[in-house]
């Protein structure tokens, strides 16, 4: 949809003190650059940017025309930007007349990371943090109230009991109502000082005007000095360093979709739900809309898929032979987990011949908000990997997406690909942690081999098997946001609700039981591994050892159904 963006820089920037005494405060620098280019960074090139000039405002409007002629600018000066009827609201009147269509008011000392929606309906974007656990004196700052997703009321400064810190960043598709309800707040008063859009919202709402409720997990301000001196930390952090993404796997993505998760094989077949997916849609999509939060962007898939002379303008496209799926007995396709480490692992060693130093693996058929995954990511433990989801109740890793430092993902990679084909577990999602911690980090854990093979952790483990998966999920991963997952789209469509809820519940710690080893183990597998990696061949006691620990896994699961049954 066609909407502008209106920027408020005609402010003196009072509470940055001597910053601003010779700047503006859109352009006082943070790491490097000034603030009004993080935003301006977030919006596509054909948008409009109505800007409001009042304190050194023509350099601000110098400083844009010199420096992005690319983009488009309207420009409106305010005469009043400071003392007696000076306010955020009536430097935004003085800008009403170039915005007569849907627009988003952006506080230009507001940095954010992540996607910022059209405003094809009203939205108010919140800061939204574990409060009882924030450090943050939140009686700075103006909040939001929200109930079942909409914000029911904003909050002056100071007013306890909020749910999200409000932004200054909303999306106004009534703008029509929006600029009556300005300008009429303003002729009761118009020597007000006290001005603000939180004051037409709230009318809004009193009249019925229903506005979503947008929420930010990272949230940059650059408003006041020691917010400032954060925001340069994390910049420092994030931005000094060389982030790549491989996007890996086939332009023609085969099988269900995200809406279809909790079909059976069955079904699936039956209904028509597996399709042919053409990704190149998407991934021109994500270079489009993300590619500027990276420094180089690679596709990573097979030879067979790639038409002739084919490229993604903004990104590398490499490939190689199709190595093949790996066979599941009973399902619809094969299993794709070599693939997927294969061509991730070409595309990290194409980031890593630039020097990069952070990097992301997605996949070519999902969609989702990168900028709120680094942003998370840079707020975490960047020595960890993120990782969609960890879900230590069932010993699950998903695999849709990661990040983490180069290095530390394409040893990830090469650990899962060690020993070529063979498999600890079927599961993907358990065997990725198995492998990885088999490889890295085996030592340290300090378990017998045979714990690395287990039968199925979710119905029983033993305590060897349960000390990797701690070690594991507590020193090498965590989860990145639920909500990133929620809002991500595989092969065109959403994950249930239920699917989602399921896995994001929080980190859990699994049953406290154990099973004793002899049953929990798959002996066989892990006797034919010992063979094939270090030459141990099958004796007679072994496999005795394999067939009773099988026969002991079929009574264990049948007396978990009877128990299950009476219950």
């Amino acid at each position: 949809m066609q909407y502008k963006v209106l920027l408020t820089t005609s402010g003196t920037g009072s509470r940055l003190g001597e910053l601003t005494k010779n700047t503006n405060k859109a352009l006082v620098p943070v790491n490097g650059r000034p603030t009004i280019e993080y935003v301006l960074d977030l919006y596509p090139k054909d948008i409009t940017f109505v800007v409001t000039l009042g304190y050194l405002g023509q350099s601000v409007k110098d400083y844009l025309l010199k420096n992005y002629q690319d983009r488009n600018f309207e420009f409106a000066w305010v005469d009043k930007y400071e003392g007696p009827g000076s306010s955020v609201g009536y430097s935004m009147l003085q800008a009403k007349e170039y915005l007569q269509c849907p627009f988003i008011f952006h506080a230009c000392d507001t940095i954010l990371t992540e996607k910022i929606p059209a405003p094809e309906t009203n939205w108010i974007g919140g800061y939204v943090e574990d409060w009882p656990k924030s450090e943050m004196k939140t009686d700075s700052y103006n909040t939001c109230s929200v109930e079942n997703g909409y914000v029911v009321r904003l909050n002056e400064r100071g007013t306890p009991g909020f749910d999200a810190i409000y932004l200054g960043f909303d999306g106004i598709f009534d703008h029509k109502l929006y600029w009556e309800i300005l300008e009429s707040l303003y002729q009761a008063d118009p020597m007000s000082s006290k001005l603000h859009p939180i004051q037409v919202l709230n009318e809004m709402l009193r009249r019925g005007v229903k506005f979503k409720f947008t929420p930010y997990s990272v949230w940059l301000d650059t408003g006041n000095l020691p917010a400032l001196a954060k925001t340069e930390e994390f910049l420092k952090t994030s931005m000094d360093k060389k982030i790549g993404l491989v996007i890996q796997g086939p332009l023609i993505s085969i099988g269900r979709t995200g809406g279809k998760m909790r079909q059976s094989v069955e079904q699936l077949q039956k209904e028509g739900g597996v399709i042919h997916y053409d990704c190149r849609e998407n991934i021109n999509k994500i270079i489009k809309e993300f590619g500027y939060l990276f420094d180089e962007i690679v596709i990573s898939t097979w030879d067979n898929e790639v038409k002739e002379g084919e490229n993604f303008p903004g990104a590398k496209l490499v490939s190689q032979p199709d190595p093949g799926g790996i066979k599941q007995a009973g399902h619809y396709k094969d299993n794709n987990k070599y693939r997927q480490f294969l061509s991730t692992h070409l595309g990290l060693v194409e980031l890593e011949k630039d020097n990069i130093d952070y990097a992301v693996k997605t996949r070519t058929d999902i969609y989702l908000d990168f900028g709120k995954l680094l942003g998370s990511f840079f707020k975490n433990d960047t020595k960890k990997i993120g990782a969609t989801v960890m879900h230590p109740k069932t010993f699950l890793l998903h695999d849709l997406y990661f990040v983490a430092e180069l290095k530390k993902l394409k040893d990830f990679c090469e650990a899962i690909l060690s020993f070529d084909r063979f498999e600890f577990i079927p599961s993907v999602h358990r065997e990725m942690v198995l492998k990885h911690a088999y490889v890295e980090y085996r030592n340290k854990i300090g378990v017998p081999d045979w714990a690395y093979f287990p039968v199925y952790p979710p119905t029983g483990v033993n305590a060897a098997t349960r000390k990797i998966f701690d070690y594991m999920f507590e020193n090498v991963y965590f989860s990145l946001p639920p909500s990133i997952f929620k809002e991500t789209l595989w092969r065109g469509t959403y994950f249930p609700e239920d699917h989602v809820s399921s896995l994001t519940k929080g980190n859990v710690s699994s049953r406290k039981y154990n099973v004793p080893a002899f049953i929990s183990t798959d002996w066989q597998r892990y006797f034919a591994f010992r063979q094939e990696v270090y030459g141990k061949k099958m004796v007679l006691q072994d496999k005795i050892t394999a067939n009773l620990g099988k026969w002991g896994w079929d009574l264990w699961n049948l007396t978990r159904k009877v128990v299950n049954m009476l219950r």
